[in-house]
């Protein structure tokens, strides 16, 4: 008497669009069985381009800007929780952006731009990323690369 147990569920989308979900609890308590339902919904983010490839750059030396578009093309508006860069580029690469902060409505985009600001020679890959809220899948990375001379 009095007991419970946890039941969980993941919102797992593999499209844009709305979902809806049924819970279904058969017990003994009752001869009814108990529903809960469930609703989600789904964007999709297009990051273009995939990739900012920047050659070859004199140390100490910043290279000309590169942005990259998120757009929203679902139909929900989603809020970036941040644009970053990830640790392999912090120090050779600098970023800024106009992405968090506020929401994207369906159709709309933002932009990140990149420079390759290369500390030591040889080549140096990184990545940018457009991270939304926990639980939901952010799109991927854009792959960073140039060479320091």
């Amino acid at each position: 008497m009095g007991a419970s147990c946890p039941i969980a569920a993941t919102f797992d989308p593999r499209s844009a669009g709305n979902f809806n979900g049924l819970i279904t609890i058969v017990d003994s308590a009752s001869s009814k069985p108990q529903f809960i339902e469930l609703t989600g919904s789904a964007t999709v983010i297009k990051v273009s381009p995939a990739a900012l490839k920047f050659g070859s750059e004199e140390i100490g030396i910043r290279s000309k800007p590169q942005t990259v578009t998120a757009t929203n093309e679902g139909s929900a508006a989603i809020t970036f929780l941040g644009v970053g860069l990830g640790q392999t580029a912090e120090h050779n690469y600098l970023a800024t952006q106009n992405c968090t902060g506020h929401p994207i409505e369906p159709g709309g985009s933002c932009t990140a731009t990149v420079v390759f600001d290369p500390t030591k020679t040889g080549a140096d890959n990184g990545q940018l990323f457009f991270n939304l809220p926990t639980g939901s899948i952010s799109p991927a990375p854009v792959n960073l690369s140039g060479n320091g001379t």
